[in-house]
Parts: C-alpha cells; sequence; structure tokens
C-alpha cells in the first residue's frame, strides 16, 4: 500500500541531530603534490602523429565551453545572485516554542534524545515547553508584519525572528488563517535598509517558469534553492468540514525547487524577484522532499494578509456544498444518457447552508454503476459557476477563492432530471469550527 502523502513542513530541532550534520559536512581533501607533465598524442587532419606535453595546471586553464557558448548559463547565475543578493535580507528565521499536545504527530519529529539522570545525579527539572520548531517567513512591509504559515506559528507561546544581520527579535502579534495555512506575525524593530518583498501576481505565473525558493531547510538559515514551476491550480486538502469532507487550499503553485522541513512560510520567487507563492508543503512518500513541493499562491497571500493586519481575521467564501469525487466525462454521459458531458455530482448540502438556501439537492441513495464506479444520478450536476466551465470539484473550489467574495451571488448552472436550470447562490462566510 503506497505511503504518500501531503505533508506540512515545520521542523524539530535537536541540537545533537544538527550537530551530527555539521559533522558530516566535513571533507576530506587529498594532498597535492608537484604537478606532473602529461603528455599525449595528437593525430593530424593529414593523419600524422606527434607528443605534445602539458601540465595538469595548463590543462585545466582550457575552458569547457567558448564565452559565446556559456552567455545563457552566465545570464542566470547573475539573476540568481543578485536575487539573493537583494531578497534574502527580508527572508526571516523563525523559531517557536509552545505547548501542543498534537506535536508528536508531526511526520517530521525527531527521536527525543536519553535524558535520564545518571545514577546519583538529580532529576532533570521539567522543560517549560513541549516542543520547540523552526520555519521561514518574510518581510511584508515596513510595519514589521512578517508573512509565514499557520502551522509554523500554531501552537506557539514564545516566536522568535531572526534576520540575516544576526538581529533576532521576538514576535508582539499573532494572528492566523488556519484555512489558508497562512499566518502574519509583527515585530517592532527592523534591521536597517531591509526591505519588505514585493508579492507578484500569481494568476500569471506560468508552467515552465523559473521557481526560487529562500529558506531555512533543516535549520541551515538562508539557503536558496531552484526549480521550475511545475504545475497550477493544485489543491491542497486542509481541515476537516462542516458536514464531512474536508477544506482545502485553491489555485496552489506546484514547483520542483527543494523545499524542506524548515522552508515552511518562506517565499517561492519568480525570476523576477516577485514572491508568487508561500511554501507550504511537499507530497512525499518519505517525509522529506522527492520533488514535489507545494505553495500558496501569492494572490491568496495579498487577500489573507491585507484582510488578517485590518480585521484579524479573512472570511473565506462558501457554499455549502459536499462534491462526489466521480465526475462527468462524455463516457459517463452516454452510460447514464446525459445531454451533457462535462460536470461534477452534488454528494451532500450542508443544512441551512447559502446552497440549501436556493434549493441545491442532493441524493446519495440513489446510483448507478458506470466502469465500476458510482454515479448520483437522482443529485444536482453542476455544470458551471457564473462562466466558468466546471470539469472537476477543484474548479469550483478554485473560482471561489480567486473570483468571489462573501455575499457575493454566483449563478450555477445545473443539470436536474435531465433538464438544465440556472440557480443564483449568495455566498455564506466559511464556519470556523
Amino acid at each position: 500500500m503506497s505511503r504518500r502523502a501531503i505533508f506540512l513542513l515545520p521542523l524539530l530541532i535537536v541540537p545533537l541531530i544538527i550537530g551530527g550534520i555539521v559533522a558530516g559536512l566535513t571533507f576530506a581533501l587529498p594532498q597535492l603534490g608537484a604537478l606532473t607533465p602529461a603528455t599525449s598524442t595528437l593525430q593530424t587532419a593529414s593523419g600524422s602523429t606527434g607528443t605534445v606535453t602539458t601540465t595538469r595546471n595548463e590543462a585545466q586553464t582550457q575552458p569547457t565551453l567558448q564565452p559565446n557558448q556559456t552567455a545563457a548559463f552566465d545570464a542566470e547565475d547573475q539573476t540568481l545572485t543578485q536575487l539573493f543578493r537583494d531578497r534574502s535580507p527580508a527572508v526571516v528565521a523563525i523559531r517557536i516554542q509552545g505547548n501542543a499536545p498534537d506535536q508528536s504527530q508531526s511526520p517530521f519529529d525527531l527521536p527525543e534524545p536519553d535524558e535520564s539522570p545518571a545514577p546519583g545525579e538529580s532529576p532533570l527539572p521539567e522543560p517549560e515547553f513541549n516542543f520547540e520548531a523552526q520555519g521561514s517567513g518574510f518581510l511584508l512591509d515596513a510595519q514589521g508584519h512578517i508573512v509565514t504559515n499557520n502551522h509554523v506559528v500554531e501552537g506557539a507561546t514564545v516566536i522568535e525572528v531572526s534576520f540575516t544581520n544576526g538581529l533576532v527579535v521576538e514576535a508582539s502579534e499573532v494572528v492566523t488563517d488556519p484555512d489558508s495555512d497562512l499566518a502574519v506575525i509583527k515585530v517592532d524593530t527592523l534591521p536597517e535598509g531591509v526591505q519588505p518583498l514585493p508579492l507578484g501576481d500569481s494568476g500569471q505565473v506560468l508552467v515552465g517558469q523559473r521557481a526560487i525558493a529562500i529558506g531555512n531547510p533543516f535549520g541551515l538559515q538562508t539557503t536558496l534553492t531552484v526549480g521550475v514551476v511545475s504545475a497550477r491550480g493544485r489543491t491542497v486538502q486542509n481541515r476537516q468540514a462542516v458536514g464531512g469532507g474536508s477544506y482545502s487550499i485553491a489555485d496552489v503553485i506546484q514547483t520542483d525547487a527543494a523545499i524542506n522541513p524548515g522552508n515552511s512560510g518562506g517565499p517561492l520567487f519568480n525570476s523576477r524577484g516577485e514572491v508568487i507563492g508561500v511554501n507550504t508543503a511537499i507530497r512525499s512518500e518519505g517525509g522529506t522532499f522527492e520533488g514535489v513541493g507545494f505553495a500558496v499562491p501569492s494572490n491568496t497571500v495579498k487577500k489573507v494578509s491585507t484582510a488578517l493586519i485590518a480585521n484579524g481575521k479573512y472570511e473565506h467564501p462558501y457554499l455549502g456544498i459536499g462534491f462526489d469525487p466521480n465526475q462527468v466525462t462524455a463516457i459517463v454521459a452516454k452510460e447514464l444518457d446525459l445531454p451533457i458531458t462535462n460536470g461534477v455530482f452534488v454528494r451532500s448540502v450542508v443544512e441551512g447552508g447559502p446552497a440549501d438556501q436556493a434549493g441545491i439537492q442532493a441524493n446519495d441513495e440513489d446510483s448507478e454503476i458506470v466502469n465500476g464506479d458510482a454515479y448520483l444520478v437522482k443529485s444536482d450536476i453542476i455544470v458551471m459557476i457564473n462562466d466558468r466551465k466546471v470539469i472537476t470539484s477543484e474548479d469550483i473550489i478554485d473560482y471561489l477563492a480567486t473570483d468571489t467574495e462573501v455575499g457575493q451571488t454566483v449563478t450555477l448552472t445545473i443539470l436536474r432530471d435531465g433538464q438544465e436550470q440556472k440557480v443564483e447562490v449568495k455566498l455564506g462566510a466559511r464556519p470556523r469550527n
């Protein structure tokens, strides 16, 4: 059975383990002796041969590629080094201490060392906190607001923020939005000259573009990794939803830039140095990076952080619908004799929610089997939301997150009893419990 999972990325730090990592980075270098001449036999175009004597240092000075062949590589090197110099001072390391009973369930927990007293010694004092962790974040504005992940600071009693110049300050304010896995913390002192990071337009991000992460993986402060945007529009499941199922973070950016425990809350940049996402999770079978990382898109960061700073909360648009995982396809439509070839079945409707008040219907008792899968033929099928065609439930989730707000009325085009009809639904605010 596959053990693949989506993992959030807080990092518990155990000094002994980090010490072992540092020790493991020691390299043995061979002793260099005198340079030894090297001879080689060359064959000319005419077929004659001759012997050429060179020294090793002469051979090594020969460029592998000519300058005109390395221009593109040199340009990217310059872009990355300049981006790191300009942006890394605003990327912070976040160290937290707190008491959270569920920390033992973290996929990144490290084994605690045996701290039993030796015979004749006094027992060790009880620790003030039951967990310590590290993450990343970045400066959002000149007022000292810093963006990070909710799961980085969740359960924290003490939050220390470290800048690259060595300044360490304690956060004075914390506001969070668990549903987007975002948090904003505030510090009262900033290093001289540090500049907030600009947020880009994640709606303009294209698959294949450069993706650059700066953060603190495994507590290694200010680490840069490079990859590409691997996919757009992913959904990452978050907390359990009212009435069953789960809520999801929408329009997530997928990248192969290496992100590991400790990168959580750090920025994902484009080549222009704009933040296009906040690194939040990986998909992994072993709990460490395997080439698939996820970042909350910057457009979500803009909306959520603005609301958190102004109001202390962010209200997510809410329909109150649970979707069946089996969607309509051309094959399914033919087998069920449906006049449509796309759409998602409504599995459940939250009583008293916006969809329920608008008359959306669900029936999970009657179904028909197509190719081994059960389809809820008596439930409403959502074909469109406003002018957005619905292929999967992710289309609805993304549209609600990126194009709507609480109190807005949306039009659902549905199929009921073989007939299309339009239903207007006034969006509510997602329940917090």
